[in-house]
């Protein structure tokens, strides 16, 4: 939002996805789902001048600090010296975190607001939410679509989240990417 010619983008960003969630909620029937926005917003991005417009469309807005002080991180001297530089955030990206302290809902999807969600994802809540041995937690199990097909009889007993990797910023020939913070299906946790 410091950026005067990224604001109507972003305007529009909350109301596309907001209209894409309800689409696929239990409020049009294409879901048993239900759902509540949370705006999370870094304090230091200028986009905190929309709270009003945020709250008017549903949103919750939360404004926060980062979670993370970048020089307390002692286990890689290169990614403490380069993450304020990577992509379009960087250190500011650890706002996302806050998903986790969203203790109050039994599922957070956390999406970046460049998305539209196309169909209803409750065989992933099902498959958190559900006793892996009942019925409906088993063919919910069953549905999901995972990175190695081997791996679906591998799944733990308690799913606590589901990630997509960036392979998008990964070099081609790289075996480890990293996962992708612009979705991320967890739940909340503050252990976590």
């Amino acid at each position: 939002c410091k950026k005067a010619s990224r604001v109507q983008g972003f305007l529009d960003a909350l109301v596309i996805l907001r209209h894409s969630i309800h689409q696929n909620s239990v409020h049009n029937a294409q879901s048993k789902y239900s759902y509540q926005m949370v705006a999370i917003i870094h304090e230091s991005g200028g986009c905190d001048a929309h709270v009003d417009l945020l709250e008017k469309l549903g949103y919750i807005p939360l404004v926060k600090s980062n979670p993370v002080n970048v020089s307390e991180i002692t286990t890689n001297d290169w990614y403490r010296d380069n993450v304020k530089f990577e992509n379009c955030c960087g250190d500011d990206e650890f706002v996302k975190l806050y998903a986790y302290t969203l203790i109050q809902y039994p599922i957070v999807v956390h999406w970046d607001l460049d998305v539209a969600v196309l169909q209803p994802m409750d065989d992933l809540f099902d498959a958190m939410l559900l006793d892996k041995d009942s019925e409906s937690g088993k063919a919910a199990r069953e549905r999901l679509h995972v990175q190695y097909p081997r791996a679906q009889h591998q799944l733990p007993d308690r799913i606590d989240a589901f990630f997509t990797r960036d392979v998008t910023s990964a070099k081609p020939w790289e075996k480890v990417r990293a996962v992708q913070g612009g979705f991320v299906v967890a739940r909340p946790s503050l252990e976590h």
